[in-house]
């Protein structure tokens, strides 16, 4: 676990307990067993995680990693804590051997914060839900979906949780889980045992997650830039050190497809979204592969009328070669 994590620019202490904190469930007694988690899982903590060994793999002026492997019962955990140069997180690299039986994996974030609302990425856009529920509806949900982050905030700080494949969560207005592993009987008894790679991130940020740009770190997450080296030795001039292959010239847009035409072979569809729920103007798109920018089209790619940009909205364009 994390005992202490600092937010530098404020000198700001994260956590009020040990963060990264797994955490195991008795998860049994449900009929739809690989889908559902008991509503009672959590007043049954079984085992607790037992550290085996702890070591640098990385220690460099781009990245620094350390790597924790712990023992969880029957099942072994390697996690690599990564800081990378100018990022704002914290990645935890993680493989899995899981061989338990009927029990659940979480993984616990408990903050020096009080949030009365938590926020969670939802397809094209965020959904906020309330963190001390009322109503019978709300109190159903004690387990709730996110697909790439979801967000714990007050009005002058955060925390956000980054995922690359693990959707589910719970809150409380000072604390966010995220479920990393089930091991339901039925239908498969096997089901989700044996080895398992997936990758989290912990990112603290002032303010809200829009001013803090989660939905872009969490696409950066999940779409990571990948670097090579050029097989020619021709040096590459001033004038293009840096390039570009496509714009939006909007901050709260994130490009979600660039694909061929499905009536067009000698052209492509761009289709982007607002991730912040913020109105805005038609996105002018620029671009460096000799693509010229055309109508604005439907989810059908058919030709439609302009209109303005609403909040969340997703417009697709097609671009033609020159």
């Amino acid at each position: 676990a994390i005992v202490s994590c600092i937010y530098l620019p404020q000198g700001r202490e994260i956590f009020q307990s040990p963060a990264n904190q797994l955490q195991c469930f008795e998860d049994s007694g449900q009929y739809w067993d690989a889908w559902n988690i008991a509503p009672d899982y959590a007043d049954k903590s079984c085992f607790s995680a037992k550290l085996v060994s702890i070591k640098w793999v990385a220690h460099n002026s781009v990245t620094q990693r350390l790597r924790v492997t712990r023992r969880l019962n029957h099942s072994t955990i390697v996690q690599d804590y990564c800081l990378e140069a100018q990022l704002p997180l914290l990645k935890v690299e993680t493989w899995v051997d899981w061989q338990e039986t009927q029990v659940v994996l979480k993984v616990n974030f408990s903050v020096t914060l009080e949030a009365d609302r938590a926020t969670y990425e939802v397809p094209f856009g965020a959904i906020e839900r309330p963190t001390m529920p009322l109503t019978d509806h709300e109190k159903a949900k004690w387990e709730v979906p996110a697909l790439r982050w979801a967000d714990l905030s007050d009005s002058t700080f955060g925390l956000s949780i980054l995922t690359d494949c693990k959707h589910g969560f719970d809150a409380q207005p000072d604390r966010l889980r995220l479920t990393l592993l089930k091991a339901p009987l039925w239908p498969d008894p096997g089901c989700d045992r044996g080895h398992h790679h997936f990758t989290y991130a912990i990112y603290p940020h002032p303010g809200n997650w829009k001013t803090a740009r989660t939905p872009h770190h969490a696409h950066g997450l999940n779409i990571p830039l990948r670097a090579y080296l050029p097989q020619d030795d021709h040096p590459v001039s001033d004038s293009r050190a840096s390039l570009s292959f496509l714009c939006l010239d909007s901050e709260h847009l994130i490009l979600s497809a660039l694909k061929p035409s499905e009536a067009d072979s000698s052209s492509f569809i761009a289709r982007y979204y607002d991730a912040y729920g913020v109105p805005s103007h038609q996105a002018r798109i620029t671009n460096n592969l000799g693509l010229a920018t055309g109508p604005v089209l439907n989810l059908l790619e058919e030709p439609m009328e302009a209109i303005s940009a609403r909040p969340y909205q997703i417009q697709t364009y097609r671009l033609s070669l020159r």
